[in-house]
């Protein structure tokens, strides 16, 4: 039976509920800013990333206590963070943990349908194994949306990392320094590290990507999660 699985826990499971039926593949839109130009013919369309996407999912069940059991579903979806099928590995994340849920079909004590729909982020992501290199090394990336990555730099003194044309240069490392390409900042533990980086955060591009160290760094931990329309 397909399943729904909330922060890794399943909705159909904790609850006893069926899934209506089986919810529509999403596909994230285009945005794109749009400029009249004067003596040019059409207008110009810049491509300006991709819009959240809507999620619907509707459950049913039959339950002898089926209005607190309603409650209790409202209450367990409160502030979620991520949704995936049981089909499948990949997940979505919520935007904001904004979920809506509908008013729920009661004209039978002892059964209950509801809808309920989650805005989620543009992509479905799907984490990929941590690698390890210590010397020159390529990354692909098999979906065309390009990917921020995480990277946790090991050596002493002053670390450098060379993502495709992005010189990445960390100054005053002890041990290692994290530097995130998804949340944009550079860290140690829960302390800023912004102030001793150079260069961009990093982000693999679609297909192939080169990655090289240098100076101080012994070693390279990268944490890949790619992006899916």
């Amino acid at each position: 039976m397909l399943e729904v699985l909330f922060d890794e826990v399943s909705i159909n499971s904790e609850f006893g509920i069926t899934l209506a039926e089986r919810p529509v593949l999403p596909v994230s839109g285009a945005r794109y800013i749009t400029y009249e130009v004067p003596g040019r013919n059409g207008k110009l369309s810049i491509f300006d990333g991709y819009e959240d996407v809507p999620y619907s999912l509707r459950f049913n069940y039959i339950d002898e206590n089926a209005k607190p059991t309603f409650r209790e579903i409202v209450n367990f979806l409160t502030g979620k963070k991520r949704v995936r099928l049981s089909d499948s590995d990949n997940y979505r994340l919520i935007s904001q943990s904004v979920i809506s849920i509908k008013d729920a079909n009661n004209d039978i004590a002892e059964w209950c349908d509801f809808e309920i729909e989650i805005m989620t982020e543009p992509f479905e992501y799907e984490d990929s194994a941590m690698q390890t290199t210590t010397t020159n090394t390529t990354i692909v990336n098999p979906s065309n949306i390009e990917a921020g990555v995480i990277i946790k730099v090991f050596g002493t003194g002053t670390c450098r990392v060379l993502l495709n044309e992005n010189q990445m240069i960390f100054t005053d490392v002890q041990d290692y320094i994290t530097v995130d390409g998804i949340m944009k900042k550079a860290h140690k533990d829960m302390s800023s590290r912004d102030n001793t980086m150079q260069g961009r955060y990093p982000v693999l591009k679609s297909g192939r990507n080169t990655i090289s160290v240098s100076g101080q760094t012994t070693k390279i931990e990268i944490y890949k999660r790619w992006c899916w329309r």
